[in-house]
Parts: structure tokens; sequence; C-alpha cells
């Protein structure tokens, strides 16, 4: 057993050197979202839930009830814990998906809610 251990440790090591690698060779430029999930760790299924949340958002603007910009945060917060309460997070969210040319809707939508956006 404890050998066993013993590589899945070393197995373990490696894929985050691998991932850390990764992150300093992603094009923040052209794939700002992509580093952002990169660097901050999220797994595939927090991307998949932030772009269905990025969805909702585009839903509920088409529905004339639009999501308020904290309701977004929080809904950020649930998808990402080790970000919650960290509003800074909930906006790069937004902004690099807009950087990279999508949910410019719900990017313009969240500044005019209130969100800090540049």
């Amino acid at each position: 057993m404890g050998e066993e251990n013993r590589e899945l440790e070393t197995r373990v090591k490696h894929l985050e050197e691998r991932v850390e690698m990764l992150a300093e060779i992603a094009d923040s430029e052209t794939k700002p979202f992509t580093f952002l999930a990169l660097e901050s760790g999220l797994s595939h299924e927090q991307v998949k839930k932030i772009l269905d949340l990025m969805e909702r958002v585009r839903d509920t603007m088409k529905q004339k009830k639009p999501m308020h910009h904290a309701q977004f945060e929080q809904a950020i917060y649930e998808i990402v814990p080790t970000h919650k309460g960290d509003y800074h997070f909930a906006e790069s969210v937004v902004l690099t998906l807009k950087d990279e040319h999508r949910y410019e809707d719900v990017y313009k939508h969240m500044k005019k809610s209130g969100m800090n956006l540049h």
C-alpha cells in the first residue's frame, strides 16, 4: 500500500507540474478565459457550469427579466466555492469571455447592471 501511495503521489505531482506549464504557455491574450480557468484550477465541470450560467443570463435578458450582477456573482460563488466573496473573479469571468468575443451581450448587461467592468 505504501509503494502504491508513493507512486500516486509522484503521478499527481507530475500532473500538477504539467498544469502549471500549460498555464504558463496558455496565451492570455487570445484565450483569456481559458487562461483564467487554468490559472484558477477550474474543473471541466465548473467551466461547463459557468458557460451554462452565461446562457441563463442571456435567456433572462431575452425574457425581459435580466439577472442582476449580484445574483450572477452569487451563482459564480456556488459554482466555484474557492472564490466565494471574490467579486473580482466574477468580473474576470465576464470580462475574459467578452475578450474572446463571447457573451458580449451579457458583458454589456452586467456593466449596465452595475458590475465594475472596463
